[in-house]
Formats: structure tokens, sequence, C-alpha cells
């Protein structure tokens, strides 16, 4: 512990084994523990670090449980004598981990020392770091957070004080809240709003003090309103959404709404990695109403708090809950690195309302003229972002130019604007059962979306990637240029797969009958139907190339819920809850909107004019990349490693399995413990290997700008490489790229981050809302063309999750696969992996992440 340093924290957002020798500390729970990594150990797919504690135990860790890992604490020869094993087996072995304990004790004496020293002058650390609004969150991390002792006389190391500084910070939840997604990648922590640590001690004192008085009268008079609402919403007679009128005679008091904001704030999804002090005085609370269900472990606190509050009028059934119980989520990950405030291509600096006057690369804007661009989208879709055109080559009957055209928003928008700000801060545009949050505001950006001027024959400006394919499938040459076309065609996918004869792959809708009409969209001229087989042909090409490749990816259905219409202005959105502030009376909400459920198929990725429009896409991204390379311009890229598992073969026996789209079972990958490792972003042209981009070549995003703030930032450096390879003299050196090489390494880093965290919630909204619709469907109020709650049959397939549960029983992670949706089976013996299982929809237990009971038949 005597090294010393800002960077000896590992932060890495790689999805590797933390490094031999390192020095760990591990949160699970209330159990704290430090030790040393040894290697890697696999349970299953999981890959864990097989550790050393301080107690002399071998013992395996998920890298999650993992909230410190300090780097080179051992010699990795002294790690690796230690052996792999739970048990040493050599005298050798016994030898070495004898003298890591000796070295993690020691270190475990410094710490010691330094949570004494820092615990001992911590009354006014709470107050340094919180924000001086006491409403206001505020974000800090431990380097930030132990500037606080830098005061004389300290005789602790550095590093010794800043683990001192996580630990108080982690042991004082009421005031601090560590990172919920990547603490130990950021080693951050959100300070709760001084307003909040109030009405969390308040109302904790309210249950300690005099028997509980305060919350026990105040649970008394809610049991007489839940009592009328029950009354009232059997007595309702609408389904769809609507307030009921209330008489309550109750007046709300500052106690009542001190108590509902606590219940309020209590709706949060939180780690074991640290206490809840918001957990007992909600169960005191829920169990005096006599709606918690503390019979079973975990007790589901959220699904009760969730039915209160709508009971209460601060929810309504239909809000989006999901999004008000991440709200701390979303606070953890704001961008940390300041916004842009560089001038870009104009000579004037612009301000932070400016707009460009004119379009930047107007005088290198090529003209396709009049050739088709196919912009090929689901009918519902509202931001087009790119289409496809081809030319053939005049004697070279084997090869031809495809041409990705990109909607142009950055023609308008500088990286300066304010608006640009905004798209940093939301990442991408946001799409949920109840609508879409998009990032670029419509009014500005709505006439960038390509075909929005096809009805007046006016051109627009797209950003194009052009890549040449040969007859084996291969980019052979490629072009990257600022734009302009004129013959812009919508189509929607299942036009496309009519007109060329392709099997549909669209979404299904196991709540209803398939609907036997004439298809609605109207038939595609035969011209266009040439334009589109061959491209068909040439994407079939490239995919056949990258079948051949050693190289295999794996996905399962997924299920989607949309609001059939929107909710009524006059009644509360699903994102908006109830100002307590100005709560006087308390209101109720009743009935639900339609809801269309509907089931992604996998083969979606691989088949008809979807897969033909991802293959182009990806292309595109490609060709981004090599000009990035090509040109020196540094680019934020997508790196996806190669997958890992137990040993080799069984990677090879996968990709021996292969279908001809190079697309492999999933439950078998589960058999075989292999796992594909989760992307990151990086500057350096890393391979893709599930894509089959090597090193050297990489993949930038540059398809959805209109969708992704990442995409904007490539628009503008690709656009200011364009701009200084025109006029070498107007751009020196150090004026060629719009963003530096130290800003786009963080922002790479952030972007990481919000990407994992996009797809967890996008992952856990569908989850809600899909556990939603099948619990309406189960209690009947949901009423379905072709299952039957109560005799309705599927087919279900084991993942790799098998949990001993107390009493004996295995729990058995589960995909319907008809219906996309996951449940537990629970019974005595456990199920192969992948085996099929005939199962009835038990119950649903609703929360934040609701439960989906599956019973076997």
């Amino acid at each position: 512990m005597d090294v010393d340093g800002d960077e000896l924290f590992d932060t890495d957002v790689a999805d590797q084994i933390s490094p031999k020798g390192s020095f760990l500390e591990v949160r699970r729970a209330n159990a704290v523990l430090h030790a040393v990594a040894l290697g890697p150990h696999y349970s299953g797919r999981t890959q864990q670090v097989l550790t050393l504690t301080t107690t002399g135990e071998a013992l395996a860790f998920n890298h999650s449980d993992i909230m410190l890992c300090i780097p080179d604490f051992l010699p990795e020869k002294l790690a690796d004598a230690c052996g792999l094993l739970r048990l040493h087996s050599s005298q050798t072995e016994l030898v070495a981990r004898t003298r890591v304990l000796e070295r993690l004790r020691s270190a475990d004496a410094k710490i010691e020392l330094a949570v004494r020293y820092v615990d001992n002058r911590a009354a006014r650390f709470y107050h340094y770091l919180k924000s001086d609004n006491p409403h206001q969150w505020r974000k800090v991390d431990v380097n930030m957070a132990a500037k606080f002792y830098d005061r004389p006389g300290n005789t602790c190391t550095p590093m010794a004080i800043k683990i001192a500084v996580h630990k108080h910070l982690m042991d004082h939840p009421r005031n601090f809240v560590a990172h919920p997604t990547a603490y130990r990648a950021t080693q951050t922590f959100l300070v709760r709003p001084s307003a909040q640590v109030k009405n969390i001690f308040e109302v904790t004192e309210w249950m300690r003090v005099d028997g509980g008085r305060v919350l026990d009268e105040f649970c008394d008079r809610v049991k007489v309103v839940l009592e009328q609402v029950k009354a009232l919403r059997q007595q309702s007679t609408l389904t769809t959404p609507h307030e009921i009128q209330t008489n309550y005679k109750c007046t709300i008091t500052d106690t009542d709404r001190e108590i509902l904001r606590f219940l309020l704030d209590a709706y949060h999804i939180q780690r074991l990695t640290q206490f809840n002090p918001h957990s007992l005085p909600t169960s005191y609370i829920l169990k005096r109403l006599g709606v918690l269900d503390d019979t079973q472990w975990p007790v589901n606190i959220l699904g009760p708090l969730q039915q209160l509050l709508t009971d209460l009028g601060v929810f309504t059934p239909w809000t989006d809950s999901v999004s008000i119980a991440a709200h701390i989520e979303c606070l953890a990950h704001q961008p940390v690195v300041k916004p842009i405030r560089a001038p870009a291509y104009p000579r004037q600096p612009l301000g932070p309302e400016d707009f460009y006057k004119s379009d930047p690369l107007e005088a290198l804007r090529h003209d396709f003229g009049y050739l088709p661009v196919y912009v090929i989208d689901d009918p519902s879709a509202s931001e087009l972002d790119d289409g496809i055109s081809i030319e053939p080559i005049e004697n070279q009957p084997d090869n031809h130019w495809v041409h990705v055209h990109v909607a142009d928003p950055t023609a308008l928008l500088p990286p300066t604007h304010i608006l640009a700000d905004r798209a940093r801060e939301l990442s991408e545009s946001s799409y949920s059962a109840h609508g879409i949050n998009q990032m670029l505001p419509r009014s500005k950006f709505e006439r960038f979306s390509l075909g929005h001027t096809a009805a007046n024959k006016e051109p627009q400006q797209v950003m194009t990637y052009s890549f040449k394919v040969d007859r084996a499938g291969d980019l052979i040459d490629y072009k990257v240029q600022a734009a302009i076309v004129k013959n812009i065609h919508i189509l929607t996918y299942d036009a496309v797969d009519a007109a060329l004869g392709l099997p549909s792959v669209s979404p299904t809708y196991p709540f209803k009958l398939p609907d036997l009409s004439l298809p609605s969209h109207r038939p595609i001229e035969t011209r266009h139907t040439e334009r589109l087989r061959l491209l068909l042909e040439v994407s079939s090409r490239m995919i056949a190339n990258r079948a051949r490749l050693p190289i295999f990816s794996f996905s399962l259905p997924s299920s989607e819920i949309r609001f059939a219409n929107p909710i009524p202005a006059h009644l509360p959105s699903p994102s908006q809850q109830a100002d307590l502030s100005t709560l006087r009376d308390l209101k109720l909400y009743n009935g639900f909107p339609d809801m269309m459920y509907f089931v992604n198929s996998p083969e979606s990725s691989t088949r008809g004019s979807r897969a033909m429009i991802s293959e182009f896409m990806k292309a595109a991204c490609r060709v981004a990349s090599r000009f990035g390379v090509e040109t020196g311009t540094p680019l934020v890229r997508r790196h996806g490693a190669e997958p890992f598992g137990p040993d080799a073969a069984a990677i090879k026996k996968l990709i021996a399995s292969r279908d001809d789209y190079g697309i492999v079972d999933e439950y078998e990958a589960a058999r075989c413990s292999v796992s594909l490792p989760r992307s990151v972003n990086t500057l350096t042209p890393k391979c893709h290997w599930s894509m089959g981009i090597p090193d050297g070549e990489g993949y930038v995003r540059v398809t959805s700008p209109l969708r992704r703030y990442a995409d904007l930032v490539a628009h503008w450096q690709i656009k200011q490489a364009l701009l200084a390879m025109s006029d070498p003299a107007r751009y020196p050196k150090g004026k060629r790229t719009v963003f530096g090489e130290e800003w786009l390494t963080q922002y790479a880093r952030e972007l990481t981050f919000r990407d994992r965290e996009r797809k967890r919630m996008n992952l856990v909204s569908r989850e809600y809302w899909t556990g939603k619709f099948i619990k309406r469907w189960l209690d009947g109020e949901i009423k379905s063309e072709t299952l039957d709650p109560k005799t309705a049959v599927f087919e279900a397939r084991p993942g790799a999750m098998v949990v001993r549960e107390q009493g004996g029983n295995h729990r058995m992670r589960s995909m319907v696969t008809q219906l996309g949706l996951w449940g537990d089976i629970t019974q005595d013996d456990a199920l192969e992996v992948g085996s099929r299982v005939k199962v009835r929809i038990a119950s649903v237990q609703m929360g934040a992440r609701p439960k989906i009971k599956l019973q076997a038949v």
C-alpha cells in the first residue's frame, strides 16, 4: 500500500479479468472482503475471478462485485505460484499463498489506520461535497473527495487515504450513493441533496421514536383511503384511462407530504453493494398497511410500493415506473466531460444558440442527380436516417458501387450549439412503449429526415459512404463525400420483401389473430424492383463472404409493447408523477391504454430486406473507419472482442455448428459456457469479431445522426477532415479535426457506459411492460383472440442459470419462445439447458423488474 498516484485504481471499461496480483475489495450485501486476484474462474457462462482472501480462503467472485481493483499489488509470478484451485495442491503453492497473505494483511493494517484517520475527521465531509442547492444532486469521484484530507499531519499513504475515503462514502448511504452500474470503472458517487438527507433522517426517526406513532397515524389515515379506492375502482366501468372523482374528506398535512416524498424516493433500483436507507421505513409502512408479503425471499418491496403510490394518485396505472425507478442511474450516467466550445468550420466563432448560416460543405457536395435512393424502414419509423443506391460499373460487370446516403443535420447544427449539448446529454433518441423522446427536436431537424422534401422534389443534403463490392463480396474501394440526392423513394421492409419474393420476417402478434387481408403497401414499380434485386444480390455476396470467416453470433426472440393510442392530454403522461410540493388532495386514476404485444424474430437480422439494409449499414461504418485510418482523423470506434469460454475447443465446436448465416444456437453456446464480451469504444481501429471486421480496419457508427450523438461526433470530425483535404493551406495541422484525441478518448469512455446503460434500460423497460401486459392478461383485463390464460400452454427452454433455492428446489431462467419473454421454472429437479418444456404462465409479481413464474405441465 505504499504506491501513490491518481491513476492506480483500475478503471478499465473492457470486460476482462482483473489482472493477476491485483488488490481487490469485494462487496455483496453487508459482506466486505479484501483479496488478491489469482486468475480466471468459470461458473457456467459467467467468467469470474479466483481470489485469495485475508482469511486464507480461495474464493471466486463475479466482476460486478469487485468495487476496487489496484493492479500490481503483487508480482504476477507470485500470484501464478498460488495455483488456480480452491485448495493448494503442493507445498510450493502453500508457501506462495502464505507470502501473499502476509502482504495482504500488512495492507489491511495500513488501510485500517487510514480508515480511522478519515472517519475521525469526517464531521464536515458531507457539507464539503454536497450541492449548495438543497434539492440538487452532485456527482463526485474518490479522487475529488480525497482532497478534503489534503492537510498537514497526515502520515497515511495517498492510496490508503483514497481507499479509506471510498469505504467512508460506501458506508454512509444516507449521504452518498455509489454509481449504480459502473462504480468500479468510474469511482463515482452521487451526493444526495440535503433536503433528501433531511427527509430520510426525519422519516427514519418517526419510525424509531414514540413507538412509530407518526407513521402509524399516517398508515391509519391511508387505510381509510385505500378502502375507498377499492370501492371506487369497482364502481368504475370505463376501461380507458380516466380520472375518478373522489371525496376522501382528508387533508394532506406537511407530515403526509414528507412521508409521501420519502416513499417516492424509495421507489428506485439499488444494488446490494450499499445498504438502502429507505428500505426499513418503507417496509414498516407497507407491513402496517398489510400490503407487504414478507414470506418469500427476497422480499418484493417495489411491487406493493408501486401499487400504493398508484392508489394514492402519486402514480397512475400507466405510469412508466421503470424510468422513475432508474432516476438515480440516469443522474449517474450524465456526461462528465465539459461540452466542447471550440469553433468548428466557420472563420468566426459561434455562440451557443448560433446555427450555421450556410452549409459549410456546400461547395464540396457531390450531386448524385436523379440516381434512385431507396429509404427502407418500418411504416411507423419517424427518423429516416439512411437510404441506399447502386451503380453498375462499365467494363466491370462483377463489381458494383453501393452508396449509403445518411441524413446530414450537421449541415445546420454545429458542435457548439446548446442543442448539441442536449443531444449529448440524451446520447440517443429513446423509444418506449408509450412514445419517442427524440434526441434532436422535430421542429428544427425534421427536414433532414430522408424523403421529407421528396414531395416537393427538393434536393437533400447527405453524407455518402460508398463502397465497391466485387464478386466475392469484398469491399475493394471506397469513397466518403458530402453530397446531394434528389430522387428519394420511401419503402417498407414488407413491400420490398413482397416485391423480391422473399419470406416475411415481420414481428408476430401472439395475442391476436393473423391479419389475412391484403397487404396495405403499394406495389413497387418494375424499374425499382430490378435495382432492389441487384442490391439484394450484392448484399447476399457480402453476407456469404462474412459467413465464411471463423466467427459467429447468436440471438433470441424479444417481446415489445406499444401503446395503441396516446394518453389524453388532460391526464398525466406516463413519464409524469404528482408534484408533492403542491399536493393538496389525493387523486385517483383508473383504466389503461390498449397495448400491442409483438415479438421480434432473431431471423430478421439474417433474412430479407432487413438483413440487406443491416449489411449495407455495417459496410458504411467500416468505410468511415477506413477513411479515418487513411487520413489520420481520430474517430470513436466500436470494438467487440472475440468470445471467451473455458477452453478453445468449445469455441471451435460452436464455429463448426453455424448455419449458412454464421448464426449458432444460443442454447448450444450456453451448454459450451461460451459468451461474447460486451463491446467497448476506443480510438484504435480494433476488430469487431462477431461482424468479421479485422484489427486495423475498425467500425465507426455514422448511419444514424438523427438518433445518436456519437454519429454526430463522427460526422463533424469527418466533414472537418474533408474541408482540410480540399484546402490544406486554410486548415493547418492543428485545425483538421473538431475534437482532439484527449476529448475523444474521454468521450469514448463515457459512450461505453452510456451504451451499456441504454441497453440495460431498454431490457428493463421491455421486461416491465411485458410483465404488465401478461399480468393484465392473466387477470382478465386484456382479452386475447388466440390465447386463454387458463389453458394456454407454451414451449419454454431453460437458459444457463440454475439457482438452488433454500428449500432445495431448482430455479431455472427459461425463454418462452412464442412470447419472447423470460420466466422462472421452479421444481425439484434441474432441467437440461436448451431442453424443451411445456409450461403455463402461473403468475407475475410486479415491480421495476417483474418476475414471471412458469409452471411445467
